[in-house]
């Protein structure tokens, strides 16, 4: 579980610096969205994987959106 929350973590931080060296959000919203899903599978913690489901949802409509 603490594995889980740090990965959470660690991927929120990453996202933010990504995003401010780039506009291209579709490669940083590609990788977050997998290391959400990781996170999901991962877990036994219901909160955790709620959170990290729909962490990978946000990611996969800002990937959309960044297609656009």
């Amino acid at each position: 579980m603490l594995h889980a929350h740090r990965l959470l973590i660690r991927t929120l931080s990453d996202a933010g610096d990504t995003v401010r060296r780039t506009s291209n959000a579709a490669q940083w919203a590609t990788s977050a969205a997998n290391k959400f899903r990781e996170v999901s599978r991962d877990t036994e913690n219901p909160a955790t994987k709620e959170l990290a489901e729909g962490l990978a949802h946000l990611a996969e409509v800002i990937r959309e959106m960044d297609a656009k």
